[in-house]
């Protein structure tokens, strides 16, 4: 029976074994699962998961099969189903008008972003000096002028807070004598 070959079961692959008889063992392993709980067998009264799962198909069918709606929307889930992927629109084919009017809707900010590259290209060269490599092992003293910069702000911001004092301070004397 087993030189008859059947083209919709799959071929056997060597040192791998049947796919099917790999499924059942599965199947086998996950209704053992199923049948134990910490170490200790459940009732026998419970069904395998296989069958069951098959019932419940047949009977998840046949009730969508008295339904028309559903019927007709099953008929067309492949169809909808590619309706709803984010590529679909990328796949459908464009006329080379379309294509035309695309580009040259888009002609001004092409022709900027152009430019922009062009003027990039030219000034890859200062990108690439010297100068730009060796940034970053001046970090530290990056950091120490950076440091040094926010002390002087903050010396000046009170420096000018005692400016305004001052200057408050003589206009009240001045206002006073006069």
């Amino acid at each position: 029976m087993r030189d008859i070959v059947d083209p919709s079961r799959p071929k056997v692959i060597p040192g791998v074994g049947d796919p099917l008889n790999i499924l059942g063992a599965k199947c086998k392993l996950c209704d053992d699962l199923c049948h134990f709980y910490n170490g200790r067998q459940r009732d026998a009264s419970r069904k395998e998961v296989v069958p069951t799962l098959a019932n419940l198909g047949g009977q998840l069918g046949a009730a969508l099969g008295t339904r028309d709606r559903m019927m007709m929307v099953m008929k067309r889930l492949d169809e909808l189903q590619r309706y709803l992927d984010p590529t679909y629109g990328e796949s459908l084919e464009l006329s080379d008008n379309v294509k035309l009017d695309l580009v040259l809707n888009r002609e001004e900010q092409l022709q900027q972003q152009h430019q922009q590259l062009n003027k990039m290209h030219e000034l890859k060269h200062v990108l690439d000096s010297e100068h730009i490599s060796d940034a970053a092992s001046l970090s530290d003293q990056l950091i120490q002028v950076a440091n040094a910069h926010a002390q002087q702000e903050d010396a000046a911001s009170r420096q000018a807070a005692d400016i305004n004092n001052m200057l408050d301070q003589y206009n009240s004397i001045v206002s006073f004598i006069i």
